[in-house]
C-alpha cells in the first residue's frame, strides 16, 4: 500500500462520521457527561474557561473534546466540549454556538406532546414556547437563560426520547434512566461533521508539537512493497501524532529489522513539521525469502521509547 493511501486510511477515520445525537446520562439537575469522546487529554482554553467554569464545567457541558483551534485563518477561535461549542465573536466576546437551532434544522419531523393542564409552566414571549416539568426545573436550576437560551420548540417526542430543542442545546428524558433530564452531547454531534473534522485536521497538521512537550506518541508505519524482489529497495514510511492527532517535528526514529534469529536496528531519518519520516532501509545483507519483521521505535527528548510500531515484509528475489 503507498504512502499517500495509508495516510489517507488513517485520516479517513477521523474525516466520515455519521450525524449522531447521542443521549448522556445525568439527574434531574446536573448532568453526567456523556463518555464518548471525553478524553482528558484536553484542557479549555483560557478564553473559554470562564464561562465554561460559570455554566458548570465538566458536569454540565461535559469534558473538552477538540482542541481550540481557528476553523479558517480569518475565523475566530472555537473550541468543541461534549454538549457544546464555545466560539469568540469578531469583537472577542465569547459564547456557546446556538447548536439547538443546527440540531433542530435537521429533524425530520415534529411530534408535540400536548402539556397537562396544570403544567406549572413558564412561558417564553420571544419564541411562543412552553418550558414545563422536569424540563423547566433543570433550566431553573443549571442558568437556562445563559447555558441554553430561550426554548424554539415544543416538548416533542423524538424517536424513544421526550425531548425540548433550545437555541444552544436540547434536553431530553431518558427511559431507560428512570426518565431523568439529560442535555444531549450535541458538541460531539456537531463535532463530527465531515467539514468541521476536515477543518480541524487541517489545523493540526499545521502545529506540531515540540519534541520537548512530547511524552507519547501514536506510530503508523508501512513499507513501499509488501514483497521485494530482486534489486528492489525497501522504503519505509512512519507518521507520528500526539494522542491529539498533532504532528511532532524532530523526533528520533529507530527500526529493528528481524529475520530467524538474526537483528539489526538501524537510525530513520527524523520526522517533518507534519510529523513524517521516509527512510530507505539497507537491503543487502537481508538473505533472499525471509520474514522480516520490522519493530519501530519513537524517542522522547530524553531519549525514552514513547512509542512503537511493528509491521512486516517480505525478501523474494
Amino acid at each position: 500500500m503507498s504512502r499517500f493511501f495509508r495516510f489517507i486510511i488513517h485520516y479517513s477515520t477521523f474525516i466520515i462520521f455519521p450525524l449522531l445525537l447521542v443521549a448522556c446520562g445525568g439527574s434531574e439537575t446536573t448532568v453526567v457527561p456523556n463518555p464518548i469522546n471525553n478524553n482528558p487529554i484536553y484542557t479549555i482554553a483560557p478564553e473559554f474557561d470562564p464561562l465554561y467554569q460559570a455554566l458548570g464545567g465538566t458536569a454540565v457541558l461535559g469534558n473538552p473534546i477538540s482542541q481550540p483551534f481557528n476553523e479558517t485563518e480569518a475565523t475566530p477561535l472555537v473550541q468543541y466540549v461534549a454538549n457544546g461549542r464555545f466560539e469568540q465573536t469578531p469583537d472577542g466576546a465569547v459564547q456557546l454556538m446556538a447548536l439547538g437551532e443546527w440540531g433542530l434544522a435537521g429533524l425530520n419531523e415534529q411530534i408535540p406532546i400536548i402539556p397537562p393542564e396544570n403544567n406549572n409552566g413558564r412561558s417564553f414571549p420571544d419564541t411562543n414556547q412552553l418550558v414545563w416539568g422536569e424540563f423547566l426545573a433543570f433550566y431553573e436550576a443549571n442558568q437556562g437563560e445563559q447555558l441554553l437560551g430561550s426554548p424554539i420548540s415544543p416538548v416533542l417526542q423524538e424517536g424513544d426520547l421526550v425531548v425540548q430543542y433550545f437555541r444552544n442545546g436540547r434536553l431530553q428524558l431518558q427511559p431507560d434512566l428512570g426518565n431523568q433530564v439529560t442535555l444531549s452531547d450535541l458538541g460531539n454531534a456537531h463535532f463530527n461533521q465531515p467539514e468541521v473534522q476536515y477543518n480541524y485536521r487541517v489545523y493540526l497538521l499545521s502545529q506540531p508539537v515540540p519534541l520537548t512537550a512530547v511524552t507519547e506518541v501514536n506510530l503508523y508505519g508501512h513499507v513501499q512493497a509488501p514483497i521485494l524482489y530482486g534489486g528492489e529497495t525497501q522504503n519505509l514510511y512512519v507518521t507520528t501524532l500526539t494522542p491529539d492527532d498533532r504532528p511532532v517535528a524532530e523526533l528520533r526514529l529507530t527500526a529493528t529489522l528481524s529475520y530467524d534469529d538474526t537483528s539489526q536496528t538501524v537510525d530513520l531519518n527524523p520526522t517533518d513539521d507534519q510529523g513524517q519520516s521516509q527512510t530507505i532501509l539497507d537491503m543487502i545483507q537481508i538473505p533472499p525469502e525471509k520474514e522480516v519483521l520490522v519493530t519501530i521505535s519513537a524517542y522522547s527528548a530524553t531519549n525514552s521509547i514513547i512509542g512503537s510500531d511493528i509491521l512486516s515484509f517480505k525478501t523474494w528475489w
